[in-house]
């Protein structure tokens, strides 16, 4: 897929455009445009989307601290209806504490809680589902040198499910934003 971009800055907000040309053998039906917006720090402070007929699809909107931390995520509908909403918190070292979303009556979907060593790296994720009961644990352990080894990661009742052990090759696990 080829992609087209247009920056220009517009009162101090520097708007990218962005235009998903189709591959040879999609429809013309698969093209979106996108709206995206910074600010001055280059926080993408909104982003929209619109249908290959021109008409708006959704539309986020996102909120920073002082620290340049992305506090909250809003989507909206094209009719200007909220759709989801994200809130974020972070500690004194800048590192996500928790994600909570919303769904568009504001009743809470989901929640993550992060933990955090001395040395900023994760050591714990806790998934929580909409009745704020655990779901899933993910744990991180880490070499002295400080690189990641092992992840795993167990069910409500402790159960196993997934393990990854990290001997030779590099991994990380940082304060990176994934979240909408």
């Amino acid at each position: 897929m080829q992609t087209g971009t247009l920056m220009c800055i517009v009162t101090g907000i520097l708007l990218k455009l962005l235009s998903n040309a189709p591959a040879s053998g999609c429809s013309l039906q698969e093209r979106y445009r996108y709206s995206v917006k910074y600010d001055k720090n280059d926080n993408k402070i909104e982003e929209i989307r619109y249908l290959p007929n021109g008409r708006m699809d959704y539309r986020w909107v996102y909120t920073y601290d002082g620290s340049n931390n992305r506090i909250e995520s809003t989507g909206y509908n094209a009719r200007g209806r909220i759709i989801s909403r994200y809130e974020f918190k972070y500690d004194d070292n800048d590192n996500k504490t928790e994600t909570i979303w919303y769904d568009s009556r504001g009743r809470q979907e989901g929640r993550r809680t992060y933990i955090w060593d001395d040395n900023e790296r994760m050591t714990e994720a806790l998934w929580y589902d909409e009745r704020d009961r655990l779901d899933l644990r993910w744990v991180y352990d880490y070499d002295d040198k400080g690189s990641l080894m092992e992840m795993s990661s167990y069910d409500a009742a402790g159960n196993m499910l997934y393990s990854k052990c990290y001997r030779n090759e590099p991994a990380t696990v940082n304060n990176e934003q994934t979240d909408p």
